[in-house]
This record gives C-alpha cells, structure tokens and sequence, in this order.
C-alpha cells in the first residue's frame, strides 16, 4: 500500500512534484512547502492516478467515443457526468488516498479536495471543482473522483476543441489538504494589485474560514501595509480590527517569503489558526502592469526658447510627481496670474523639471533672471495678452500688499489645525469633503499671500549700492547684518538662524520644529517627507546649528564693523542708507515670509495626499496622480490608477538622470549623451558675484542635500541650486557655487549670512567640475578657478 501510496499519492513536500504529475496548484504548493513555509499538511493525486482509474475502469475509451459524438460540449459532458458517477475508485486508488489521508489527519478530521491542472497556455480557470469539509475517513475517495470528473465540463470540452488540443492527452490531478478551523483568514497581494507597485502588500481579512471557503459571509478588512518597513499605511473596513498592526506586519513578511520562493507577485491565500499563519495557496497575479513605456514631461521641443532654472526652478529643483505638478499649476494661475495668462504660460516642465520660460516671461513683462550677455530668444506673444498679465500682476501685487499682513497673520496655527483634521477623517467621503470646505480655501489663501507679497527679489541694487560705499565683503556684512521689522531675522534667513539659537539652548527643539520645521530642500513636492517628519534630521541639524552659531556671531562683529566703516567715509549718506536697507528688509522679509507659509501649506498639501493614500489603500500611488484625479479616487473612481504604472516610471527615469544645464535653449533631450569634462576649459569658470570673499580648497560635487551629506568642513560645495533647504549644509562649505542662482538669490542671501565666498551663475560648473577636484573661488569676481 505504501508503494502505491508513494506513486499516486505523494506528500505535499515530495521534490519531484512537477506540474505534469500534479498540477499547477499542487506544484505551486510543493514549491511553498519546499521553501520552509508554514503551508497545510496534505498530499497530491497524481495524473498518473487519473490515468490508472481510466484504465482500470476501462472508462477512456467511452468517454473518448462521447465527446466525439455528441451533438455539443454541454451533451458530451452529461453523459461522461453519468459515467464518472458509476464508477468509484479501485481499491489500489482507493487505498492509497485513505492512506494518505491518514498520515495527515485523525480520524474525525476535515480536509479540502481541490482539481490541480497541469500547465496548458491559454487553460481557463478550473471550473468549481474543489470540495470542502469532505470527512478524511468518509467521502474522499468520492471527491477525488468527482475532481476527475471536471477535467470532461463543458468549459475543458470546449477549450480543448478550440485550441487544438488531443482529448486523449488531458489529465488532472488533485490536491488534498487538511481542512482549517482558523480565527481569521484571507487573500494577500504581494504587489498593489491595479498599479502593480512594489512598495505595497494588500491583505483581504475576514472571520472564521472567510475566502478559504466558498462562502464569503461578510465584507473583509483591507490592509495596506508598507514594504519593507512594515508599516500599516491604511485600513478599511469593519469597526473592530481583525488583526493588529504587529500581526499585518508579519503577514506581509510572510508575503515578502512566498514571492521569493515563486519568483514573481504572487497572490496568497491564507489563515490564522491558533496564533500561527498558514499559507493554504499561492498563484501568480495577473493582469499586472508591464512594458517600459514612459512619459514625455518636457515642453522645450515644442518652440525655440530659453529656458531657466533660475528662480521657479531654485524654489522647486527635483523631479515633480504628476500631484506636485498638478498643484503648481494651480499655484501658478491664482497666486501669479501673469506667469499664466490667456494660456500663454511662462513656465513648463524639463524633463520633470521646474523651469522658467524665459522668452515667454520677457514678453510678458516678467522678471526673469538671465546671466548678463545671455541672449532670450524673442517669443511670440500677443501685445493683447503681454499687456493683459503686466497689468494684472502689478495691479494683484499692488492691491494685494495691504492684506499680505493679514494673510500671514495666524497662519501657521491655522495650518497646524488643518493637518490635524486632516489627520482625523476617517472616511474617503469625508476627506473629499475636507477638500472643498477647508484645504482648498486655505491653499488659495496662501496663494493669495504670495501675490500680495510680491514675487522676485530686490537684492541687486541695494547691495550695488553699498559695494561702491564701502566694497563688497562690507556690503556683504550690512546686509547679513539687516533684521526684519521687530528685530526678528529675515524670514529668508530664519531656519539658519534658528539652526544656531536651537545649538545654543534659546531654542528648545519642539519651538524649532513648530516654526522652521516644514522647511526643507523639496518643501513644494509633496512626496517629500519634510524635516520634522524625519526623526533623525534633528540631531544633524544640532551639529549644523553650532557650526552656524559661530559663524553668525562673527558676521554680527562684521556687520557693526562695516556700518562703522561707512558712517567714516560718507557720514551724510550712512542715515539715507539704513532707511533704504530698512525698505529692502521689509519687502525681503514680506516675500520671504509669504514664501515660508506657502511651504508650510505645501505640508499641508502633503498630509491630504498621504491621507488619501491611507483611506484609499493606495499608498504612495497617489502622488503619480493629479490633484484632480485624487478627488476622484476619493469618490471612488479609481480609472486614473491604472496610468500611475507609466507615470511611476517616468519619474523614476529622469530622477535617475545628472543635473540639467542651469539655462537650455530650444529643444533639450533629457535622455541623450551630455558633454563630457573638459580639462581645459575647466580651468576657469565665470559666474557672477554672490557673497564676497576668496575661499580655496577640494570639490564635492552634489545633485542634491543627500548627495552633499558627506560634505567636510573646508570643501567647496558645487551644485546647480539652492534653497533654504541647504542651509545646515552651508557652515561645513568654505564657499559655494552654484549654476542656476542670481546674486539675490537663497544661495548668495545664505552665503553673506555666514560670510563664505559664494560665486552664482557659473553654467555647467556640475559638468566642467568634479568632486576631488581643488579650485580657488573668488566671490568678489564672481570666477572659479581650478589649481
């Protein structure tokens, strides 16, 4: 009986359980069981099994005969139906399954009898065929049969006929298991289902035998849980939770196991019985996303243009997802209405990137910051409409100024409580509702904030002026010097400042985080996790703060030096000059401020979007998705899901490209060959004057913040732009170069603050320069020069 045992009814386990002898789902078991995973105790009955009861029931050659002559599949299937049904298993069949059955359950046990087809392309899915709570000891045998039975349906029939395949080679086999009794069970996506993402498993839980049965008597619990942290990201649901996040994260692991062992997503059914998972079964998933189709996020083939990083660009350097994008257009066309009017946009993307069109906004009227000597393609814009956005722009910034005050006024409170209601919904409805009575009105508002500050900087003049009063690195000192109305730092310079109070003990963290916390190097992408989101940024910025404390008190020393130095040489102009630096302050301190808030609200922007993914469960999916195609998702319309696959990689492909030239001119392709270092003519790079003063030593070339993470003190830090993001970067740099700023630009404004040298404006200084390399920078010439 053994013997017989072994060749019809191996264990579950056996190594040679190839899909021809039992099957896809006995296989795939096999495999599950052979990786070490808790898989149910059970055993195959092989083809070879089916062929021997054809043979000794002598039932092939009639069964051959009925297909071949009835009138239809459905004819052909009943009589072989009646056929089956009179004909049990022999007794060598019969004893072996008993035997089997035996070695894997009591007496009084259950198992489930399930038909296991072997591989065939284009096979559909078996009909329901699978037998459930069949006593061990009683009506196997018959179920076993009745498994056989369905490889005649009129669906095999049909299929077979269709696809050309010999009746008289179709075979099946049968998988038996012991039958569970479990507490919870279910279905788990090792992949997000419709995207397709990685970073994502999707558990389905229900009570008692749930999906593992063919009853399913109450709607299941669905976990989104985050690989390979194994974080609960979401739940949706009934009230009461049917497993904890602890037992979500082992599930998932156990998840991340059964992919390994497969080769491929995988989705698993599964139960928890007495405290311990089981997996009971595990297929690929299908209808997954594939191919290696992107988008096109470039706008520059389309007309012959200048376009510059400068500026938007500083503000906003990386890759934006589709939701960020979606969003800064809608900044754009409410907040700064001229950049955009009458379609007539003077803004687009670079391959993913924020650029100005430089072009377009001189015909606008716009400010625009291009190197001197750097011709602008003339664009083709009405008179009707270059008229239309000077005139709205100065008239919204003019009207607007009055009530920037105002709008300022209690808005980091008023952020704080958004995120907190944001972070309280509980139902996508709810959120969706959030959008348009609160986060809505509240993004316009700081929008509206914005315009009324005024956008661009004032910087140039004022400190031309004092350079040919006093010089340069004296220029450089007043301006550091200046503070904000009430004696605060500007607001451009307040993380940095707050980095050094925060070293010094003036400022606890928590005061800190409330304030500069939402400030960050991505502070307007909204995947972007900000600084008081991570728990390890605080200790860095500590180490930065007492860098910057130094530096910040020895500017202060020269500030009062400089001021000292002016009243000597033109004692009649030195009143004149404070007054106009107390102008400037205020105008920098307004556009500063209105920036920062507009940063915050960009927080809060963040935690609507993470909040969808949560109650919507799917994850970080939703940043591929416009804001547009959020609320939908919201309302239940998940059609957008099935582009975030493209889109997904989309971003992903020009993030992994190098830094884009600071200006690009006409048609610029992201993805083909850049120029190559040039020795010679990086021997000297000319920009313009940003933060006076000579600085030399190594190169560290960096695309971004992490890029710079290993900056030493005393290194020249190489970059294409800054924001107030780097500012616990800059008091490790001995000078700073950048290729996109403008002398009032983040960059130079940080640089005078610490009184390192800093040259802007150096085009293509990240492609003529490399990290090791030694150069001396002059900030006062505005050149770099290698050693």
């Amino acid at each position: 009986m053994a013997g017989d045992e072994g060749a019809f009814a191996p264990p579950l386990g056996d190594a040679g359980a190839d899909p021809a002898a039992v099957g896809r789902t006995g296989a795939a078991a096999a495999r599950l069981a052979a990786a070490g995973l808790p898989v149910t105790p059970g055993f195959h009955v092989t083809t070879g099994a089916y062929r021997r009861y054809m043979e000794l029931t002598g039932l092939r050659g009639p069964v051959l005969t009925a297909v071949r002559s009835a009138a239809s599949p459905a004819e052909a299937a009943a009589a072989i139906a009646e056929m089956f049904a009179r004909h049990h298993l022999p007794t060598e069949l019969d004893g072996a399954v008993r035997w089997a059955a035996a070695r894997i359950s009591g007496r009084d046990e259950r198992v489930s009898v399930r038909a296991s087809h072997p591989d065939a392309p284009g096979e559909p899915a078996p009909p329901p065929a699978d037998f459930w709570d069949v006593p061990a000891d009683g009506d196997l045998p018959r179920a076993v049969r009745d498994c056989w039975a369905s490889l005649w349906s009129a669906d095999r029939i049909a299929h077979r006929e269709r696809a050309g395949v010999p009746h008289e080679d179709a075979a099946v086999a049968v998988l038996v298991q012991k039958q569970l009794l479990p507490d919870v069970a279910g279905v788990l996506s090792t992949v997000a289902p419709v995207t397709g993402s990685p970073g994502r498993v999707v558990i389905n839980a229900v009570r008692g035998a749930g999906a593992t049965s063919p009853d399913r008597p109450a709607p299941p619990e669905t976990i989104a849980v985050a690989r390979p942290s194994g974080r609960v990201i979401g739940r949706t649901g009934p009230a009461g939770r049917l497993l904890s996040d602890a037992r979500a994260a082992e599930l998932a692991a156990l998840g991340a196991r059964v992919e390994e062992a497969a080769g491929e997503p995988a989705e698993v059914q599964w139960a928890l019985e007495d405290g311990a998972f089981t997996v009971l079964e595990a297929h690929p998933l299908e209808g997954l996303p594939g191919g290696d189709a992107v988008e096109a996020w470039n706008d520059t083939p389309h007309v012959d243009h200048l376009w510059t990083a400068a500026g938007l660009g500083e503000a906003v350097p990386g890759v934006m997802t589709p939701c960020t994008w979606s969003l800064v257009q809608m900044f754009m066309g409410r907040a700064l209405p001229a950049w955009s009017v009458r379609g007539y946009r003077a803004y687009g993307r670079v391959g993913g990137r924020l650029y100005t069109d430089a072009s377009r906004a001189r015909a606008l009227g716009l400010p625009v910051r291009v190197p001197p000597g750097v011709r602008v393609p003339r664009a083709g814009v009405p008179t009707a409409a270059a008229a239309v956005g000077v005139l709205e722009g100065a008239w919204g910034a003019r009207t607007g100024r009055r009530r920037a005050a105002d709008l300022r006024d209690g808005f980091p409170a008023r952020c704080e409580a958004l995120r907190a209601r944001i972070a309280d919904v509980r139902t996508p409805g709810e959120l969706r509702a959030l959008w348009h009575e609160a986060v809505r009105p509240a993004f316009l508002n700081a929008c509206r904030m914005v315009e009324a500050a005024g956008y661009g900087r004032a910087g140039d003049g004022v400190r031309d002026g004092l350079a040919r009063l006093v010089g340069g690195e004296a220029a450089d000192a007043m301006l550091a010097g200046v503070r904000a109305p009430g004696g605060e730092p500007l607001a451009g310079s307040g993380p940095l400042d707050g980095l050094a109070r925060l070293a010094r003990g003036d400022l606890d963290a928590a005061a800190y985080v409330r304030r500069w916390g939402h400030r960050g190097p991505y502070e307007f992408e909204v995947a972007e996790p900000r600084p008081a989101e991570d728990p390890g940024w605080l200790p860095q910025a500590r180490a930065a703060g007492a860098d910057a404390a130094v530096l910040l008190e020895r500017r202060r020393a020269a500030s009062r030096d400089a001021w000292r130095l002016l009243r000597e040489r033109h004692p009649r102009k030195a009143a004149a000059m404070r007054r106009r630096l107390a102008r400037w302050a205020r105008a920098e301190d307004r556009r500063e401020g209105a920036r920062s808030e507009l940063a915050r609200m960009f927080w809060v922007l963040r935690a609507y979007v993470v909040r969808a993914g949560e109650l919507t469960l799917q994850g970080d999916d939703v940043f591929h998705l416009t804001i547009g195609e959020v609320l939908g998702l919201l309302r239940g319309d998940d059609a957008a899901l099935r582009r975030v696959p493209v889109r997904r990689r989309t971003y992903e492909r020009y993030r992994a490209l190098p830094p884009y030239p600071a200006l690009i001119r006409g048609a610029f392709d992201p993805f083909a060959p850049r120029p190559g270092r040039d020795g010679a003519s990086a021997a000297r790079i000319s920009g313009l004057a940003g933060a006076a003063g000579r600085a030399a030593g190594p190169v560290r070339v960096a695309a971004s913040p992490a890029d710079a993470a290993g900056l030493r003190d005393g290194e020249i830090l190489v970059t294409t732009a800054t924001n107030a993001g780097w500012a616990p970067l800059f008091p490790r740099a001995a000078a700073v170069v950048t290729e996109a700023d403008a002398p009032a630009s983040h960059a130079a404004a940080l640089a005078r603050d610490l009184g390192i040298p800093a040259v802007v404006g150096a085009l293509d200084a990240t492609a003529r320069l490399r990290t090791g390399d030694r150069v001396e920078v002059d900030g006062t010439g505005g050149t770099v020069t290698r050693l």
